[in-house]
Formats: structure tokens, C-alpha cells, sequence
């Protein structure tokens, strides 16, 4: 079985460089990772932590700063100071504790900062609205 890296470590043949993301690895070098693959950031100390869809995860050496600088905002949003996660991947939200909370959807919850919480509800809303206009693809 392939992972999520291992499909994308060729540059050649990318169709749009806008729709991916430059990794850094110290054994390959330097890999394009789809967008739609990655599902959330983590910040470890100076180090940010790459969860994919297919349930890898992947140890950078840059910092959150550095990966999100380079991200499409519609599309990822920071919601902590160590947390950014792809819009597209939340199944829920809770509003109702004194912290709120995002549930993604293979289970993670996650913490959003005070600040944060109108900024994450309206690209929540968003993101449905933008859902539920676009055509149904089954191809």
C-alpha cells in the first residue's frame, strides 16, 4: 500500500503548483503534496507535524509559520497557535462549553483559541454553503 508521500515524491507531470504544497524531507529532498491530502497541522516546538487523509503523518522541519505562509486561506485556517486544519475535513462543531471545540472528521477534536471562534464559524458556514452548491460528481 502506497502513502500519501510515496505517490507525490515526482515533480514532474504537477498540473498546478497553487493546488500543492513544498515539503521538506531530509532523505528526498523536497515533495509536492496535494492540498486535498492534508488534513491538519500540528506545531511541534520547531518542528510541524503533516496528518494526511490516509492516516500518516509526516515530521517537518520547518515551522507552522513557514508551511501556513504558504497555504491557501480559503482553504486552511489556523485555529490555535498550534493548530491549522483544512476546512474541508470538519464534520462538526461545539459551541456549547466554555472552550469550542472541532471535531474532524476521523475523530480528532480540537481546541480553537478564543480570538478564533468567529473567523472558524463563518468559514465553517462557508465551506457548507460552497458544499452544498456544487455539483454531485459519481464519476
Amino acid at each position: 500500500m502506497q502513502t500519501t508521500l510515496q505517490l507525490f515524491k515526482v515533480e514532474k507531470g504537477i498540473e498546478k503548483k497553487s493546488d500543492f504544497i513544498l515539503l521538506k524531507t531530509h532523505k528526498e529532498g523536497w515533495l509536492y503534496v496535494p492540498y486535498k491530502n492534508v488534513m491538519r497541522l500540528e506545531a511541534a516546538q520547531s518542528y510541524t507535524l503533516f496528518y494526511f487523509t490516509d492516516g500518516t503523518k509526516f515530521l517537518c522541519s520547518h515551522g507552522l509559520n513557514y508551511y501556513f505562509s504558504q497555504m491557501d486561506h480559503q482553504v486552511f485556517q489556523r485555529v490555535h497557535k498550534s493548530h491549522v486544519i483544512n476546512v474541508h475535513y470538519i464534520i462538526g462543531l461545539n459551541l456549547n462549553d466554555k472552550i469550542k471545540k472541532i471535531v474532524l472528521y476521523e475523530g480528532t477534536i480540537i481546541d480553537i483559541a478564543r480570538r478564533k471562534v468567529p473567523s472558524v464559524v463563518f468559514q465553517y458556514q462557508s465551506s457548507l454553503k460552497e458544499s452544498i452548491s456544487a455539483p454531485l460528481n459519481f464519476s
